[in-house]
């Protein structure tokens, strides 16, 4: 059974002295869950610099039965204490601006729809750009 899809029961009783007709079946109820975790999350090239760090990523296998709502993404610094950095992302991008030249940043997205957030993404940690040294 696919998440979206409608389920129609029948129930029936059963007691010491046997079991009913069975109920006619109800109006159905639609299967619905979070969504798979985003993957592919990647440095985005193109953004990463000396100042900013970008991250791209596709959504997972499922939406859970419901539209996508947005992303959230969550960063650690360095710190192994990660805290969430923006929520209510519409694109699969995001770029950290003002970040530290020759810092390693690490990123975790989730998906959002109206029934909940999914699991974390797998992480991708990101250097931000730094001036080579002298030769």
């Amino acid at each position: 059974m696919a998440w979206g899809s409608s389920v129609y029961a029948k129930v029936s009783a059963t007691n010491s002295y046997g079991t009913s007709t069975y109920s006619l079946a109800g109006n159905g109820a639609i299967i619905v869950t979070v969504p798979d975790a985003p993957v592919s999350v990647a440095n985005n090239m193109a953004v990463t610099t000396v100042n900013k760090v970008g991250i791209v990523w596709e959504s997972g296998y499922s939406n859970g039965g419901l539209e996508l709502l947005d992303y959230r993404i969550s960063w650690d610094q360095g710190t192994g204490s990660w805290e969430v950095r923006q929520d209510g992302i519409s694109q699969k991008s995001y770029t950290a601006a003002s970040v530290l030249m020759g810092t390693v940043y690490s990123f975790r997205v989730e998906a959002r729809n109206s029934y909940g957030f999914s699991a974390y993404s797998s992480e991708v940690s990101v250097l931000a750009a730094a001036i080579p040294s002298t030769p």
